[in-house]
């Protein structure tokens, strides 16, 4: 299983998107499973539901100024971007160590790592892209 969590920092992502705080996570965690599908390393996580989580996700909905700290932490870049991303440790696993996890092995779960979305750059790319922020956020 993978746990996906979503937190919503800052920014009125809801009013965004049309809904309120829960249906913007309930659209992150289901957008980032079909992501995550297509890595067939992920399909045996993706594959088992209940019990506990063998890899975790975190995706952060922000603002533009709290991606701008990020990104100029860690990539050396003073200005906001739509989207970052920071791998885990998932990318270190050995082979083994990957079918441990998906076996259900005692071991601690692995994370794959975070996501922070910037809102006002999200938003003002959707429309200079003539598209709706659901759909460039997608």
């Amino acid at each position: 299983m993978i746990d996906i969590e979503a937190v919503i920092e800052a920014g009125d992502w809801a009013a965004l998107l049309g809904g309120d705080d829960a249906a913007v996570e309930a659209l992150a965690i289901q957008t980032l499973r079909h992501g995550l599908a297509a890595d067939p390393a992920l399909a045996p996580f993706l594959a088992t539901s209940g019990g506990d989580a063998r890899l975790t996700l975190t995706v952060l909905f922000t603002d533009d100024a709290a991606v701008r700290t990020l990104n100029r932490q860690w990539r050396g870049k003073d200005k906001p971007t739509n989207v970052l991303s920071f791998p885990g440790d998932w990318l270190e696993l050995e082979e083994e160590d990957i079918a441990a996890l998906a076996e259900g092995a005692d071991v601690p779960p692995a994370h794959i790592g975070d996501i922070a979305l910037a809102l006002e750059t999200i938003r003002a790319e959707a429309t200079e892209q003539g598209k709706t922020p659901r759909d460039h956020l997608l």
